[in-house]
């Protein structure tokens, strides 16, 4: 394909110099958030919420930080390239990289940075004449790790500063959007394709960017709501589960008003305390609950022949049952104190068993 064909399908928008140089107007940058894979990142570096979360990570661009002017002087006069290369580019490999560079002439215009690129390789000039024309800065820039909510351009993780530019770069697809992009011919409108129910449909680049800005903004909202209707879950099973102990506390509290089940409560505390005071002296009985009544009775007529620190509720209820008072505790203590070396020293029917046999001898 001969160069001066290539001319004769542009318009002013893209004029060419007598060697044949593409000179073009692009939008080069914009203000706004734009979405990055975490494999963009160190992992090191991502704060705790976003290492290994196979979402977006979305990123602040300020105006504060784009408009700034050492960003916009690091755009001018830097190295364009056909797609972004494996590193930047520096003096040791623009020879092999470079395809054109962009002119001084930055500047703002809305949301956008915009400046004048020279292309100089005739194979990225037929390239762009066929349809490549978007653009994706290569930059380094610090981030700030501090998730937000801006109220135009809507939810971020973190917020870019101090962004310089390294090379541009002529890509099929930006990060920054379908507007970041080369200055289109007058006679040529591109149209871009978007799924829609199903359908492809083609749009325009301005309702491209509106149809992306709407879609984005309904995925905001429905992850919204999945998360509106996770915590609704999760306070409903929340509600269920202390409704379910408020109903058991009632049912006690209406078993407490039945007559006869308050006189066995009484009955039963008087037996246990009056069993207790049989066996041995114990203070203070009445600031004791039934198992801790139980297990000082225990401890008193048995003393150190018994540990029941990590005891089940059930081997204390049935060592009580057996004790009788002064030397036949310590019989019974002897026989537990054996049954601590044994593989069954939590089962109470075993020192039950063993304290009848004891009996049976004499």
């Amino acid at each position: 394909m001969q160069i001066k064909d290539v001319r004769n399908r542009f318009s002013t928008r893209r004029k060419f110099t007598d060697e044949g140089f593409l000179v073009v107007g692009a939008a080069v940058a914009r203000v706004g958030v734009q979405d990055y894979s975490s494999e963009s990142f160190d992992y090191n570096e991502l704060p705790n919420n976003l290492k290994g979360s196979n979402r977006p990570i979305k990123l602040f661009r300020p105006e504060q930080e784009v408009f700034a002017k050492d960003t916009l002087n690091s755009i001018a006069n830097k190295p364009v390239t056909d797609d972004h290369p494996a590193s930047f580019v520096d003096a040791s490999n623009v020879r092999h990289l470079q395809v054109g560079f962009s002119k001084d002439s930055v500047k703002t215009e809305g949301d956008f940075v915009r400046a004048d690129l020279v292309i100089q390789d005739k194979e990225t000039i037929e390239r762009i004449m066929d349809g490549k024309k978007e653009i994706s800065l290569g930059y380094h820039t610090d981030i700030k790790w501090k998730a937000g909510d801006d109220p135009r351009y809507g939810q971020y993780d973190g917020i870019q500063t101090n962004i310089k530019t390294n090379h541009i770069a002529i890509v099929q697809s930006g990060r920054a959007g379908h507007n970041v992009k080369l200055d289109d011919s007058k006679k040529e409108t591109a149209m871009v394709k978007r799924m829609l129910d199903g359908l492809t449909v083609e749009f325009n680049d301005q309702a491209a960017e509106a149809y992306d800005k709407k879609a984005d903004e309904v995925e905001g909202l429905q992850k919204q709501l999945a998360d509106e209707k996770d915590d609704c879950n999760k306070k409903k099973a929340l509600v269920d589960e202390l409704e379910g102990k408020l109903a058991a506390k009632d049912a006690e509290i209406e078993a407490l008003k039945d007559p006869k089940h308050l006189q066995d409560s009484i009955n039963a505390r008087v037996s246990l305390v009056e069993r207790a005071k049989s066996l041995c002296d114990i203070d203070d009985v009445e600031a004791l609950s039934d198992l801790e009544l139980k297990k000082a009775t225990i401890a008193k007529c048995l003393g150190d022949k018994i540990d029941l620190e990590n005891k089940a509720d059930d081997f204390v209820n049935g060592v009580f049952a057996v004790l009788e008072p002064k030397s036949e505790s310590k019989k019974l203590g002897d026989e537990l104190t054996k049954m601590e070396d044994t593989e069954d020293k939590n089962d109470v029917d075993a020192a039950r068993q063993r304290m009848i046999a004891s009996r049976r001898v004499k």
